[in-house]
């Protein structure tokens, strides 16, 4: 009875005290919530270094991606190449942050933290090139022949260049969203809208998956090539590649860019 009694006390003890803190607060007009702590700023340092480390990163998921494709793998094949695309976006996007900071723009980390949440906008980041497929025949395919054929800045050239130029525009407005559906398809296990039957990974179409692969292996090509230190150490390079002197300067010791990988012509069979 008396631990019980005591156990009453302590609780009531406790319930006053909070009781009263409420009712102080109340009188001074203070709050008794913590105030959420303010995360710290990103310095310009860190930022160019993850550009290295994200790049980095992209080259070492596209080396797998690679190999599992060759290896018969199809869809994770492409799951990895997608995520190696978001890591190519993700070292763009510090790349932006970095310079911002460098002229004067204060980033936090939260901040930064919500820059690199979209899956999307990573995709579009990563995008440095625009493959187009001309079907012969088709509208983009007459136009691609016309320009080839008609003299520069005639007004044959502008009509045709104006069809591919659309079309190119196209493409990159509806490519991030289709290559982000592209990473959750080659990944997951979905019920197909019809609710009959599931959507497999490995019914993953083998033509798309080859582009899908090899164009992102393309465009880690650009990006390598921009940053390899015989290139960053032209002199005058500032010219043709802005932020070569930032990137110089905060490349991170032991930072190893892969060379691109490129698939096999034929991958085996799927086991």
């Amino acid at each position: 009875m008396s631990v019980r009694l005591t156990a009453i006390a302590v609780g009531s003890l406790i319930a006053g005290i909070c009781l009263g803190a409420w009712a102080s607060s109340i009188r001074t007009g203070r709050s008794t919530k913590a105030k959420p702590k303010k995360s710290p700023n990103v310095s310009e340092a860190v930022l160019f270094q993850g550009v290295w480390w994200a790049l980095e990163q992209a080259g070492r998921l596209l080396r797998a991606a690679t190999q599992v494709y060759d290896q018969g793998d199809i869809a994770t094949g492409v799951a990895l190449a997608m995520l190696a695309r978001e890591e190519l976006g993700r070292s763009r996007l510090l790349l932006e942050a970095g310079t911002k900071v460098h002229l004067g723009e204060q980033l936090s980390v939260d901040d930064l933290r919500k820059r690199l949440a979209n899956h999307i906008d990573k995709q579009r980041h990563g995008a440095l090139s625009v493959t187009m497929e001309f079907e012969p025949g088709s509208k983009l395919h007459k136009a691609a022949l016309s320009r080839f054929k008609s003299k520069v800045g005639s007004d044959e050239w502008k009509r045709a260049s104006k069809v591919i130029d659309g079309a190119a525009a196209d493409i990159e407005r509806r490519q991030p969203s289709q290559r982000h559906q592209d990473r959750m398809s080659a990944t997951y296990v979905d019920l197909a809208d019809d609710g009959a039957g599931w959507l497999r990974p490995t019914d993953f179409d083998p033509g798309t998956a080859r582009r899908s692969i090899e164009d992102a292996a393309n465009d880690y090509s650009v990006a390598w090539d921009r940053y390899r230190d015989e290139m960053l150490a032209v002199p005058g390079i500032e010219r043709a590649i802005p932020e070569a002197a930032f990137v110089r300067a905060h490349k991170p010791p032991g930072v190893v860019l892969p060379a691109p990988s490129r698939i096999r012509l034929t991958p085996v069979a799927d086991a």
